[in-house]
């Protein structure tokens, strides 16, 4: 986009320069050439100081990253992140549904900005998982595999949802027709039993607690046979033309997406369960399937 910028003042200023000559003679000519000079130097040094900013914040990132896993009591600080991301996440989710039903502009491009700024966070521990561990985790094997399950499931979870409020802020700021009275119902049908399945992950990996993981396991059992004959149902609407395809596309998305952050929060028990067994934790029984 620079270059375009840089390529257009170029073209004006050669203009100018034309007629500067032709009715200014080459005192003008002079005082111009003095502005472009300024105006590239400028324009280089704007350039220099914005890579140096970028070079920072992404320093930054890693600085954060290194940070999180010289902690005092790593396993903590991960159970944290990892309790902060679930909620910020069905926070985010569920304000994405309401959004889009009302179909906000505002809220839902605000959404889908904090959905990006948690993924990019949560990508940036990833990506610097190796030069965490050689700093952190050289004597302690559970807790390495712990970090790294943990990031990995984080990272997936979030981008899911970055895949449900960007296509939602898009559909409504391109002024698609929104979700109908069955969709609509459809999720927040879905969203409710989401909710009840989050909220007893959440409690579980705070306490320790994993004596309901049978019940949670059989409501993520019945809430994906829901999602599958929902999907059914929508793909037959849209074969009948009884379904927006643009909205009924829309809607196949929240259903996908809604499946994988479900799968991921599963996988996130299931790690903090297991580490929780191999450093000698205490926890609550009985240890159930998953």
């Amino acid at each position: 986009m620079g270059w375009f910028v840089t390529a257009i003042g170029g073209f004006l200023i050669a203009l100018i320069v034309g007629a500067l000559l032709m009715w200014g003679g080459w005192i003008a000519f002079g005082i111009l050439s003095v502005l472009c000079l300024y105006m590239l130097i400028h324009s280089n040094v704007m350039a220099a100081r914005k890579k140096k900013k970028e070079e920072k914040e992404k320093g930054e990132k890693e600085d954060k990253a290194v940070k999180l896993s010289a902690d005092a009591n790593v396993a903590d600080t991960v159970l944290t992140l990892t309790q902060t991301t679930i909620k910020n996440s069905i926070r985010i989710y569920n304000r994405t549904l309401l959004g889009l039903m009302k179909e906000n502009r505002k809220a839902l491009k605000e959404l889908t900005a904090e959905a990006n700024q948690m993924y990019d966070n949560i990508h940036s521990l990833k990506y610097s998982i190796a030069s965490t561990l050689r700093r952190a985790y050289d004597s302690d094997i559970n807790l390495s595999l712990y970090y790294v399950q943990v990031v990995d499931y984080l990272n997936e979870m979030t981008k899911s949802l970055v895949h449900i409020t960007r296509p939602a802020y898009e559909h409504i700021d391109n002024n698609h027709e929104g979700l109908s009275r069955v969709q609509t119902e459809d999720l927040m049908s879905v969203n409710s039993d989401a909710d009840v399945i989050y909220s007893r992950i959440l409690y579980m990996i705070s306490s320790g607690d994993y004596s309901d993981i049978d019940n949670v396991l059989d409501l993520r059992d019945q809430l994906f046979e829901r999602l599958s004959q929902l999907t059914e149902g929508e793909l037959k609407r849209i074969n009948t033309g009884e379904s927006n395809s643009k909205s009924g596309m829309l809607y196949l998305d929240f259903l996908a997406e809604t499946k994988t952050m479900i799968l991921q929060s599963r996988n996130l028990l299931k790690s903090q369960r297991h580490y929780m067994e191999q450093a000698g934790l205490p926890m609550r029984r009985p240890v159930a399937r998953m």
